[in-house]
């Protein structure tokens, strides 16, 4: 089977024709422009598309916009209603709306007249407001969050985690592939080729920081790394991630020659992206604090490792920590790579490790360390590596997600 390679994106927002109904949104109506400028501003830096509109729509009619729609062709619902007080009158009961102006009589005169509505008074209640619309788009539109990581160094995890988003980059999807290993002789920042736009892209990104305004993210489109995402105060919101990301071969990347980012720079890039790419994928190397500090909040963690004595005790203390450490635990399997010691295969180390081995990939020493990942995308040109890595992605959910 011969599968074609991705074509270079030049931006990872879903917001391209084919993903944008999958943007979550947001329904104001009001004839107050002040008020649609500053809900604007809220919604762009929670990641979130603002549709206005000077009418409720009529109950069961059309709605005075054309809205949007999703990939499978239905009408996407709004994460959240808000309307200003000259339209409290005509809104609909049956669904909660947020009342939102200045705090002024008007307001408190509507919330007593319909007092099914929220009222949000502002500027008082902004970062309430912020946070509020933040918890209702990752209710609706939470991407799968899937780590992978060696359980000692050079098993093949960055090759195994790069395949993992290329793969979906052909399936149409943009992943977001953060590396949590990035530094000196380490990371995806070490295989990419020069020539990738990734490390040109970087390049360009140092010469302008000397000169760099207030908001370093905003300023640096397609720049973002881990040194520069370090310099930003506040909430990483979902619209910096997207418009801030270089791209490679479709995949949206967080890298940088920095040393490996702590475990809450890499939880904080997560969730921002599980709110705006289709997958979160973490290379997480070897390194056991990054995936202890993620515990919470991975869906699906994939341990790589030979099949030998060695490997199954690592993997085994890993998980062991994992569950001494967190009650909520992510999906766990294990990824054999290399060749096996004497007497020892899937079912053993399955037994040995108490999770289920899915995968079994030969010895090839490209997957331990290459020079250059367009040898180790080789791979999903054969049936049997695209089958591998398919069998993955659908063992971690993110497929069915997509």
């Amino acid at each position: 089977m011969t599968r074609a390679q991705p074509a270079e994106r030049t931006s990872p927002s879903p917001a391209d024709e084919a993903a944008a109904g999958d943007e979550p949104r947001l329904l104001l109506v009001t004839t107050d422009d002040q008020l649609r400028d500053e809900i604007a501003l809220i919604s762009a830096v929670i990641g979130a598309r603002l549709e206005c509109s000077s009418q409720w729509p009529a109950p069961g009619g059309p709605r005075p916009e054309a809205p949007l729609k999703s990939r499978d062709s239905q009408p996407v619902r709004p994460v959240a209603m808000l309307c200003s007080p000259e339209a409290a009158a005509t809104a609909p009961t049956h669904e909660p709306v947020l009342l939102v102006g200045r705090a002024t009589g008007n307001l408190w005169e509507a919330a007593a007249e319909h007092p099914q509505l929220t009222p949000v008074p502002l500027p008082a209640a902004e970062a309430w407001l912020s946070e509020y619309l933040s918890s209702r788009i990752t209710e609706q539109h939470r991407a799968p969050v899937v780590a992978v990581a060696g359980v000692f160094g050079g098993v093949g995890c960055t090759t195994i985690a790069y395949l993992c988003a290329a793969e979906l980059a052909v399936r149409e999807a943009v992943p977001l592939l953060l590396d949590a290993c990035s530094g000196p002789g380490s990371g995806i920042l070490e295989l990419v080729p020069e020539n990738s736009g990734i490390r040109s892209r970087r390049r360009a990104g140092n010469r302008r920081r000397s000169g760099s305004a207030a908001d370093p993210v905003a300023d640096l489109s397609g720049q973002l790394d881990w040194q520069l995402l370090s310099q930003t105060e506040g909430r990483l919101s979902p619209a910096h991630l997207r418009t801030g990301l270089p791209v490679w071969e479709g995949i949206a990347v967080l890298t940088g020659r920095t040393p490996a980012p702590e475990a809450q720079a890499v939880l904080a890039a997560a969730d921002a992206g599980r709110r705006s790419f289709d997958a979160v994928l973490i290379d997480a190397g070897h390194r056991p604090e990054t995936i202890l500090g993620l515990a919470d909040y991975l869906d699906h963690l994939f341990l790589i490792t030979p099949p030998c004595p060695r490997g199954a005790a690592s993997a085994r203390e890993l998980i062991s920590q994992l569950h001494r450490q967190s009650d909520r635990q992510p999906e766990i399997s294990v990824v054999t790579n290399g060749r096996a010691a004497t007497g020892w295969d899937s079912a053993q180390m399955q037994q040995a490790t108490g999770v289920p081995v899915i995968a079994d990939v030969a010895e090839q020493r490209w997957l331990r360390r290459s020079d250059d990942l367009s040898t180790a995308y080789d791979m999903l040109r054969s049936s049997r590596g695209a089958a591998l890595i398919g069998r993955l992605l659908e063992t971690s959910g993110v497929t069915s997600a997509h």
